[in-house]
């Protein structure tokens, strides 16, 4: 938004060359307008006259720039109207205090306070030692003490107009500011729901149809041979539509433009009561974050699948988010392996628990290579879902053979104060 679209602001604010010209214009005719009836009344010789008209054409063309050069207008004006009062004796106070007023408007506070103090002195001793030469000490004082009352309130009335102008730049200023981190505010969170959503949907559309296509192929394979299995097959592929059914409208129901939107999350997986030892009791503690479904799904596409889980958290650290996300990056991990792993007969899935963190690794045996799982939105995902809790992911070739992918979760998150 541009100065001249600030809202608020009147007719002649919006326009500051035509005050200019207005000034100006004006100054020269009230002055002019006074040296000519003087010199048709015979008052003054006509060269003197003329020469009054050309000083007082000078300070009009000075005022003009009062606003740009304020300090140079205002030490030309001086010098004018200096030598239009002593050399041809023609009061002249409106000059003067246009150009100490436009000081005041147009100056930093401290120069103006210093300037336009040095301006006062100086037109004191000018015409002090004007009056000493002319020896009218009467008209002079008198001369004096009008130019004084003239400029002394001018300057200082533009001294605060002028501290009020800077007062109201600086809040407009700041509201602009502010205007523009909200747009970016605004921009950056657009950017970030796109890549959430974005993340979301392959996330869950491309593990969902490479589920069904390997178990499809599987369930066709085994259709003249094991109808029971084919059966099984058919209800696995049925309750994975159905299932990333459900998590698609989640999705989508962030983009209702009514209400308040959900916040954009990985839905909280399902988690299977997991029986302790020694008590037989049923705990809520969810140490295997719901992993068992993902591990169905590779054995539903030929795998054989194993979760292994060392250690055990403390539930009020395993966040919402932490179980969301360590869900989609398992899903994805075995989803690229459903997908590239070459040969890959077995899949292990590992919790490792410690006091402060959590490491979630998939690890397949079969050849992979980075050329074959290239760098496509699963890889980068995983590594943005670790980054957004304070995390960090890796892949490559494993030490004992296969390819791993591993991500480590710091359990206490730390909260923004």
């Amino acid at each position: 938004m541009t100065e001249q679209a600030r809202p608020g602001r009147g007719f002649l604010a919006t326009h500051p060359t035509l005050v200019d010209v207005l000034v100006s214009a004006g100054y020269a005719l009230v002055l002019s307008g006074g040296i000519l009836h003087s010199m048709i009344l015979g008052n003054v010789p006509a060269w003197t006259g003329a020469f009054g008209l050309a000083i007082t054409a000078g300070i009009s063309g000075a005022l003009f720039f009062r606003r740009r050069a304020p300090l140079v207008v205002l030490g030309t004006v001086f010098v004018l109207v200096m030598t239009k009062e002593l050399a041809l004796g023609f009061w002249d106070y409106v000059g003067l205090a246009l150009a100490c007023y436009a000081a005041g408007a147009y100056l930093e506070a401290r120069k103006a306070w210093v300037f336009l103090t040095g301006i006062v002195v100086a037109v004191v001793l000018t015409l002090m030692v004007g009056n000493m030469i002319t020896m009218e000490y009467a008209s002079g004082n008198n001369r004096l003490l009008v130019m004084l009352n003239f400029i002394i309130p001018a300057g200082l009335t533009g001294i605060v107009v002028g501290f009020h102008r800077r007062l109201r730049d600086s809040e407009w200023q700041r509201y602009h500011q502010q205007q523009n981190e909200r747009v970016h505010a605004a921009e950056l969170k657009a950017v970030q729901d796109r890549t959430a959503l974005s993340r979301e949907m392959h996330d869950v559309v491309g593990h969902s149809l490479t589920a069904i296509i390997n178990v499809s192929d599987a369930a066709r394979r085994a259709s003249g041979i094991s109808p029971e299995v084919m059966e099984e097959g058919l209800s696995r592929i049925n309750g994975i539509a159905r299932g990333a059914l459900g998590e698609t409208r989640n999705i989508l129901d962030t983009l209702r433009p009514e209400g308040e939107a959900a916040q954009l999350r990985p839905a909280t997986p399902p988690v299977l009561p997991r029986q302790t030892r020694a008590e037989e009791a049923v705990v809520t503690v969810p140490v295997d974050l719901g992993l068992y479904e993902l591990i169905d799904t590779a054995e539903s596409a030929g795998l054989t699948g194993k979760l292994v889980v060392n250690g055990n958290p403390n539930p009020g650290e395993l966040t919402e988010d932490i179980r969301g996300s360590v869900y989609r990056i398992v899903q994805e991990a075995i989803t690229n392996v459903i997908r590239h792993a070459s040969g890959a007969t077995l899949l292990t899935v590992t919790l490792v628990y410690s006091d402060d963190s959590l490491i979630a690794q998939v690890h397949d045996n079969g050849e992979t290579s980075d050329l074959t799982v290239g760098a496509g939105n699963g890889l980068r995902g995983i590594s943005e879902r670790a980054a957004l809790l304070g995390g960090e992911a890796h892949h490559g070739p494993a030490p004992a053979g296969g390819w791993h992918v591993t991500a480590t979760i710091p359990l206490r998150q730390e909260t923004s104060s």
